[in-house]
């Protein structure tokens, strides 16, 4: 049996397609068809939900409204999201270029510090390469200087070899061969005097405000607070008498006291000659020294950690005249007094 269709639209107007005639008024919700008076209670439609066509005109208008709203929202939001999205990239592109640039910029600062520090450390390099080698030069000078002091040393035992008196031989020999070359030789200076402490009436040159007021005594610019130092004093030009020794710094200097005499306390000692006689003085004592000969050149060895300061004729060999034998406490300073003395220069 063909199934008919439930109703045809004419051209001017609807009506149904099973009552002829009669017109569209109602709407079928379960069949989604528009139906006349009389299908759903005559007609297929019967029992079904039945809408005027007007109320379900308005409720579908109502539901296309609410969806286009939907619409309108969802478009709104992707919109949105998109805007969004497009932000973020383009935030992102920033990002990048500005990180990049940093990025460029902290390189070429560390490239900046590292250059600087290359050239620090190249120029630490230079200085203490030069400073090495300047030592080098000094030890290569000093080593010269002993050689030369040792072949001094050398031709003075030669000298002494040929002593003929066998007695002052043999106490050159005890008191100069016995000690080491190593211990006078290389240490061997001539002093600087402190003018500080010079008196008026000594021939040094300069002339200087603070020194001994009284007495006409020196003590060196240069002190010895360790190790072993030898040193000459000329004698050729030193009078009828002269004093020749060592001091601390802290011996007086104010009047002509005993505080302040060489020899006569504890802050210094010396061997004197006056007139014909020569006396090693320490602490106001003094022991008679025997010389043959007037010398014309005195040497001083030091040891400072031993305790010694031994005085040798050294005019024509090495003639040993006295030893002091003392705990030193404090720097040690060449001293003089009298007359026109000076200093040897060792080579």
């Amino acid at each position: 049996m063909k199934q008919e269709k439930p109703w045809t639209l004419a051209p001017r107007a609807r009506v149904c397609g099973v009552h002829v005639g009669r017109p569209l008024e109602w709407f079928c919700e379960d069949c989604s068809h528009c139906v006349c008076a009389l299908c759903p209670t005559l007609g297929p439609h019967r029992g079904h939900s039945i809408h005027l066509m007007t109320d379900a005109i308005r409720h579908n208008q109502e539901l296309m409204a609410l969806c286009l709203k939907d619409l309108e929202e969802r478009k709104e939001q992707e919109a949105g999201n998109r805007r969004r999205i497009e932000q973020a990239a383009n935030d992102l592109k920033m990002h990048a270029t500005m990180s990049k640039r940093q990025l460029s910029g902290k390189l070429a600062e560390l490239q900046l510090q590292l250059q600087e520090e290359e050239s620090l450390a190249k120029s630490l390099i230079d200085e203490k390469t030069r400073q090495v080698l300047e030592a080098h030069d000094q030890q290569l000078q000093s080593g010269q200087q002993k050689l030369t002091a040792l072949e001094t040393f050398s031709r003075r035992i030669r000298q002494i070899q040929q002593h003929s008196d066998p007695v002052q031989l043999l106490e050159v020999v005890v008191y100069g061969l016995l000690l080491p070359p190593t211990l006078i030789v290389p240490d061997a200076r001539s002093p600087t005097w402190e003018y500080d402490s010079i008196h008026p009436g000594l021939k040094l040159p300069d002339d200087r405000p603070v020194r001994f007021d009284k007495l006409w005594q020196v003590l060196s610019r240069d002190a010895f607070l360790s190790g072993s130092h030898y040193w000459e004093v000329d004698l050729l030009h030193a009078g009828a008498g002269w004093w020749i020794g060592a001091a601390y710094s802290s011996i007086g200097r104010k009047g002509d006291s005993e505080a302040c005499q060489l020899g006569w306390n504890r802050a210094s000692l010396c061997p004197k000659k006056f007139d014909l006689e020569y006396w090693a003085f320490h602490k106001r004592e003094r022991v008679p020294i025997l010389i043959e000969d007037d010398p014309d050149c005195i040497g001083i060895f030091l040891d400072y950690e031993a305790g010694i300061i031994s005085f040798y004729s050294v005019t024509d060999g090495m003639a040993h005249l006295h030893t002091f034998h003392c705990k030193f406490t404090e720097p040690v300073y060449p001293a003089l007094r009298e007359g026109s003395i000076g200093v040897c220069k060792l080579t």
